[in-house]
């Protein structure tokens, strides 16, 4: 697998993803999650496990979980999202293996307050859609292929 190739499916309960305030996880990892978890049938494993990507049988991404510790975050004082919103289930159609492996970097911001997050997945950062998975959780988008995910964790 050389790329995160994504397909956009009519915005479902299944393909919702909700970040959670989990002091017993938070400084350690960033897990997005769906409620409404089926059996994971696909795994993306990104720059050597610091991205997972559980995926279920119909090709839907159903927990997200980012192994980057707090300390590493960077933190950015001019800190925005600005691109075209849509709501939509991410779907990888390419997935034939169980496993695949990514060889991505990824990496995390964060505002000053901590409130908003970015996870860029990938050199290249560039993003034009914003696709909404929650009200507080965005995938960026760039040409059909992931770079990253945008989390408010406050309100």
């Amino acid at each position: 697998m050389k790329n995160l190739l994504i397909e956009l499916q009519a915005p479902s309960k299944q393909g919702r993803l909700y970040w959670k305030h989990d002091p017993d996880i938070d400084p350690y990892l960033i897990c997005l999650r769906n409620p409404i978890f089926r059996k994971v049938a696909y795994i993306i494993n990104i720059g050597g496990g610091l991205a997972v990507l559980d995926i279920d049988s119909n090709h839907i991404v159903k927990r997200v979980e980012i192994n980057i510790s707090k300390k590493s975050w960077v933190i950015e004082d001019e800190f925005s999202i600005i691109c075209r919103q849509l709501s939509a289930d991410l779907s990888f159609p390419n997935l034939l293996e169980r496993n695949n492996e990514i060889a991505l970097a990824v990496k995390v911001t964060v505002d000053s307050s901590y409130q908003r997050l970015n996870i860029f997945i990938g050199d290249d950062v560039s993003y034009s859609l914003c696709v909404e998975l929650s009200e507080n959780c965005f995938a960026l988008v760039e040409n059909n292929y992931l770079r990253g995910f945008s989390i408010k964790m406050s309100g």
